[in-house]
């Protein structure tokens, strides 16, 4: 079941690595051809503008699953280590359902996306949208993981 879940982690890396390759290659060659040229692609910020969207969005999820957001834990580590569990847990639950509700209004973003289209590829935005609702797929899995190790901390500690 964790294997899964490294797997998972190693591809959106990847991706978001692939991403970032992109956006940099492009600004390049933006800026080489504006400059050097004085030739401009009209396609290429918004193709950059696209894969930083992307890219973002999938590895903040690795970056849930890895529990390396932006948190409390000076006041929450001072705690006793059960008390430390329970919040740690009720945290990942909260967050689940957070989630789990970006993902289920995310879909009128992408139905609305799909009847405009971006200026320079010409590409329907709500494949830019999905980044949210792809994105909170992957978190709500991260979490779910999460939760299960949280459940068997809890129980680990209520043993001692």
């Amino acid at each position: 079941m964790f294997k899964a879940r490294d797997a998972v982690k190693r591809f959106i890396m990847a991706f978001g690595a692939i991403c970032l390759i992109l956006t940099s290659v492009l600004m390049f060659a933006q800026a080489a051809a504006r400059y050097i040229f004085h030739y401009s692609f009209y396609w290429s910020d918004e193709l950059a503008r696209y894969s930083i969207i992307w890219g973002v969005q999938l590895c903040a999820a690795v970056g849930v699953s890895e529990r390396t957001h932006t948190a409390l834990d000076f006041l929450i580590s001072k705690l006793p280590s059960l008390v430390h569990s329970i919040i740690t847990l009720l945290l990942d639950i909260l967050y689940t359902v957070f989630s789990a509700a970006l993902f289920y209004y995310s879909f009128s973003n992408i139905s609305l996306g799909m009847k405009s289209v971006s200026a320079g590829l010409n590409l329907p935005m709500g494949y830019v949208y999905a980044a949210l609702t792809v994105s909170m797929v992957c978190t709500i899995a991260f979490l779910l993981f999460n939760i299960v190790d949280d459940i068997k901390l809890l129980s680990k500690n209520k043993e001692v």
